[in-house]
C-alpha cells in the first residue's frame, strides 16, 4: 500500500494514514488552515468550498476535521492523549512511557488500541472500555499522569 503524503479535504475518510496527517498538521488545521498541496505551486490558500451552492468560510472544513479527530480521541481517555502527545508534540514512545509511567509495551498497546478504535466502524456503539475488553487480545491497566 502507497501511502500519500497530502490528502485533500474531500478524500478525508478518517482512516489511519489520514488521521495521522490531520493530527501531524493539527496546529496549522485549529489556526482555520488546510495544509497546502505540495505538489502544487503558487497559490496556497483555500479556496472557499462550494457544496450544493452553500459557500463555506475558509477555516470551516480545517477546525471541522480536527474537531472530529479530537472527538474520537477523547472517548478512548488516555490512550487517546497518547496518540495526541505523540503527534502533537512529536514524542517518542519511550518518551510516553516515561511521562504516562507506563511500560514500554503498555504505551504501544495502548496507541495501538486506540488508533484502531477511533478508525473503527464500531466505535459509536460502544464505550473505549468495551471495545478493548472485546477486540483486544489483552486489557492493558489503566493508570497513568493524568
Amino acid at each position: 500500500m502507497i501511502v500519500k503524503e497530502w490528502y485533500s479535504p474531500g478524500e478525508i475518510r478518517f482512516n489511519r494514514e489520514q488521521v495521522i496527517f490531520l493530527l501531524e498538521n493539527s496546529r496549522l488545521l485549529e489556526s482555520g488552515y488546510y495544509p497546502p498541496n505540495p505538489a502544487e505551486t503558487g497559490y496556497n490558500e483555500l479556496k472557499v468550498l462550494v457544496r450544493r451552492g452553500k459557500p463555506r468560510a475558509y477555516f470551516e472544513v480545517p477546525v471541522g476535521l480536527i474537531g472530529e479527530v479530537k472527538a474520537r480521541l477523547s472517548r478512548a481517555g488516555i490512550d487517546g492523549e497518547m496518540i495526541w502527545d505523540k503527534y502533537r508534540y512529536d514524542l517518542t514512545e519511550d518518551q510516553l512511557s516515561a511521562y504516562y509511567v507506563l511500560s514500554y509495551e503498555e504505551v504501544i498497546a495502548g496507541l495501538n488500541s486506540a488508533m484502531w478504535f477511533i478508525v473503527g466502524w464500531r466505535r459509536e456503539k460502544q464505550s473505549y472500555e468495551d471495545w478493548v475488553a472485546r477486540y483486544q487480545y489483552k486489557r492493558r491497566i489503566k493508570r497513568g499522569r493524568r
